[in-house]
């Protein structure tokens, strides 16, 4: 039997899918470009509202290395509140 998703459910499983893949290799993409102030901008589509910046764009892209890793940890911290602590979550490596 088909039962559909109400909202609330889908967030949480996008939520609980970022967290099988903390502690494991991923590959992003991510769009950089030079802003008009000089700077190189990044960002990462998949993850709404990761951006960052750099004076160089290999500065960008260590920049938004590092605010992909924040920004999972949000969301891992998010997940846990949601759960309200009455399920244990685990990494299952496959």
């Amino acid at each position: 039997m088909y039962v559909p998703l109400v909202y609330n459910q889908v967030r949480e499983y996008q939520r609980a899918r970022v967290l099988y893949w903390k502690g494991t290799s991923m590959v992003l993409k991510v769009i950089v470009k030079k802003g008009e102030a000089g700077y190189y901008v990044a960002r990462c589509p998949a993850l709404k509202g990761c951006w960052s910046q750099g004076k160089s764009e290999q500065e960008a892209l260590d920049n938004i290395k590092e605010a992909i890793e924040g920004w999972l940890e949000v969301e891992e911290e998010k997940v846990g509140k949601a759960l309200h602590g009455a399920t244990s979550i685990h990494s299952v490596k496959i």
